[in-house]
């Protein structure tokens, strides 16, 4: 029994001294950063963790509680890094993937076209060559109701008396008649020309015309019926009529 005793006795004293020893150490470590503690508490005393004994994901988001951190707790470097906006910028990223397509949006209301259109009866040439200005037979006029730009569309039949009816003239040459479309001072918005008609008078010779305007406000364009002989002469005045139609349609 002593000697159970005394081991048993020894055995205790060397937990006891390994006990002091470790105690011991954590205390002189304490002591040595400087702030007296003698215990090993929470939260830990002042420059008792040294920036060496932080290891790589020892700290995560969750142990900084917040205001546990304040702007003297940050070096200089970072607090420069700070006040001056960052760093340098890095390149720009690739650009994402396309959206879905948006929805439709609502249909717009309905557009109202504006159209003119005059449709004119058989009305005499009164007199061929010599001057337009001078000898142009007035037709009809086509009023463009307000400023923008339109497409002009005439057409025309010319007809010459037939031979044999009352009043016919047997032709000394060829004549080409002419349908013209003027506004303003120099407008033109059509001319039909160029081909002579029959001297007989029993066929008809039509054509077509087509010219966009633009026009700064209400326009009233003007339609006249004229002519040419081939030898220049002033024959066939009252011979041919020239019947049709001249439509205007806004387009911008």
């Amino acid at each position: 029994m002593k000697l159970f005793n005394s081991k048993k006795k020894k055995l205790v004293a060397g937990f006891a001294a390994a006990a002091t020893i470790v105690v011991g150490g954590a205390v002189a470590a304490n002591a040595a950063g400087g702030t007296g503690c003698r215990t090993l508490t929470y939260p830990l005393c002042a420059n008792s963790v040294a920036s060496g004994q932080v290891v790589n994901n020892s700290l995560t988001g969750v142990d900084i509680k917040t205001n546990s951190l304040g702007w003297t707790d940050l070096d200089g470097n970072t607090q420069t890094l700070i006040k001056s906006g960052g760093g340098t910028v890095g390149p720009a990223g690739k650009d994402g993937a396309p959206g879905a397509p948006g929805k439709d949006g609502a249909d717009g209301k309905p557009g109202v076209a504006v159209s003119v259109n005059k449709t004119f009866a058989p009305t005499v040439i009164e007199k061929i060559g010599g001057s337009y200005g001078a000898n142009a037979t007035q037709i009809t006029t086509v009023s463009l109701p307000s400023a923008g730009t339109y497409l002009v569309n005439a057409r025309v039949v010319f007809d010459r008396k037939d031979k044999g009816s009352e009043g016919y003239e047997q032709p000394t040459t060829d004549t080409m008649p002419q349908l013209s479309l003027r506004y303003g001072s120099d407008g033109d918005a059509g001319t039909i020309m160029g081909t002579a008609i029959s001297r007989a008078g029993f066929t008809e010779l039509t054509g077509s015309s087509v010219a966009t305007v633009t026009v700064d406000g209400a326009t009233e364009i003007t339609v006249r019926g004229f002519g040419y002989n081939e030898d220049r002469s002033s024959f066939g005045g009252g011979q041919i009529s020239a019947s049709g139609q001249v439509t205007a349609v806004k387009i911008g």
